[in-house]
């Protein structure tokens, strides 16, 4: 039914109802009328389970495609016997993992060490059941905190300062779970440390000794000033690392100087998140 009242309609849309006008005119004038001689309960069901375009008719629930009224009549009591049944088989238990508290709740008996581990606080243990998704809410909502700190950029910014006096051209790049929103409060900053536009990967300090000599010279150089603490200088791991704690923050951080793939991993995890946020509620 449509509203009392002028209409506007396009010359495309026009055009077609014109051409379909034209194709029913020259259908009827094939046609012989006789009248219908079938059940009117019948056509009404007709007109429930099909609807019509040239040249064919199509199954409003399957969208099969018939053209005889003896075979539609049985494809609609095939879907009645097919309602009928759906309606008296009972319906399986369904869980729509898209939603936050889709695991169902355990009912069979936990081990102790089990039940510690569910009701594990940040800070304490505590001796008591808690519901796992109340646990995952807690750490969701930690993780966030965590990404949006302001203590990331101070401390970024702190160190490419000290740096920039000996490297003009230095760039940082944190990558690691507490930018990509899986970090805790106790979670480290990991930051990929570009020192002369390496972050492809460049000929210059690919050798390990190379490598060695300048993690050694930036643990010289935040050595000397009092905004970093030297923790740890690691150069026989895959991807050597300097280990410094920011004395203003207390906040720990891993520098590497390789390239930038860690970080280009980091965005990868921030993209599928953002389309997937219950991912990191896994």
């Amino acid at each position: 039914m449509y509203d009392a009242g002028p209409k506007n309609i396009d010359t495309f849309t026009l055009a077609q109802l014109e051409h379909l006008m034209n194709k029913l005119k020259q259908w009827l004038v094939e046609c012989t009328l006789v009248p219908f001689d079938g059940d009117k309960k019948q056509w009404d069901k007709l007109l429930t389970y099909y609807y019509q375009q040239p040249n064919v008719v199509r199954c409003r629930i399957c969208s099969k495609s018939l053209n005889e009224y003896e075979a539609a009549m049985d494809h609609i009591k095939l879907h009645e016997r097919q309602k009928a049944q759906e309606g008296n088989d009972p319906k399986p238990d369904t869980v729509n993992f898209m939603e936050k508290k889709c695991i169902p709740r355990l009912s069979e008996k936990m081990s102790k060490n089990l039940k510690k581990f569910l009701s594990k606080d940040p800070t304490t243990i505590v001796e008591r059941y808690v519901d796992p998704t109340t646990i995952v809410e807690r750490y969701v909502v930690e993780s966030n905190y965590v990404k949006i700190d302001l203590d990331n950029d101070r401390v970024q910014q702190n160190l490419e300062t000290c740096l920039k006096k000996h490297f003009p051209s230095v760039k940082l790049y944190p990558f690691g779970s507490r930018v990509a929103g899986t970090g805790s409060l106790s979670s480290d900053l990991d930051v990929f440390v570009d020192l002369e536009n390496g972050y492809f990967g460049k000929n210059y300090n690919t050798k390990p000794d190379e490598l060695a000599e300048t993690v050694e010279r930036i643990e010289t150089i935040l050595r000397s000033t009092k905004e970093w603490t030297i923790e740890a200088t690691i150069l026989n791991a895959r991807v050597p690392l300097l280990r410094v704690i920011s004395t203003d923050s207390e906040l720990h951080c891993d520098l590497t100087f390789s390239n930038g793939l860690a970080h280009r991993n980091s965005l990868l995890l921030q993209y599928m998140f953002s389309l997937q946020p219950t991912s990191k509620d896994s």
